[in-house]
């Protein structure tokens, strides 16, 4: 199997989270894997997303989520990323803390690396690498 890359650019609408759905539901009819790896790439890439659209970009229409990936003959390499401020990733709190656990939210990134077989943030927090082995 040979490497394929596709690309897509959101504006940062809350309602275009809504299309990872359909992007990762193409990826699987054209690189085969299992439903379990399917429901943990839609919930990786639709966190990575909306934290993209609501944290990084301010759900500011006039900026741009990008999301490329790469398809080698193992894995699924996506990228997500936004044009914000960017952040800190070492600085999160530890959603598994007991003084954290009754907390809302907060448990986006921790979720994303315990899906993914692999994830690296980059440009200050603005780019997310997310690798699957498939």
């Amino acid at each position: 199997m040979t490497t394929a890359h596709f690309h897509i650019q959101i504006p940062s609408c809350p309602d275009n989270i809504n299309r990872v759905e359909p992007f990762v539901a193409q990826i699987k009819e054209y690189r085969m894997f299992n439903d379990v790896k399917y429901y943990d790439i839609l919930l990786v890439l639709t966190e990575a997303v909306s934290n993209a659209i609501f944290h990084g970009n301010c759900t500011d229409i006039q900026k741009y989520v990008e999301i490329d990936l790469r398809i080698l003959p193992n894995q699924l390499e996506f990228t997500v990323t936004d044009q914000g401020g960017g952040f800190n990733p070492a600085t999160l709190p530890d959603p598994t803390q007991a003084s954290r656990r009754t907390q809302p939210n907060g448990r986006g990134v921790y979720l994303m690396r315990q899906l993914a077989d692999e994830l690296q943030f980059a440009d200050n927090g603005r780019s997310v690498r997310i690798r699957f082995n498939v």
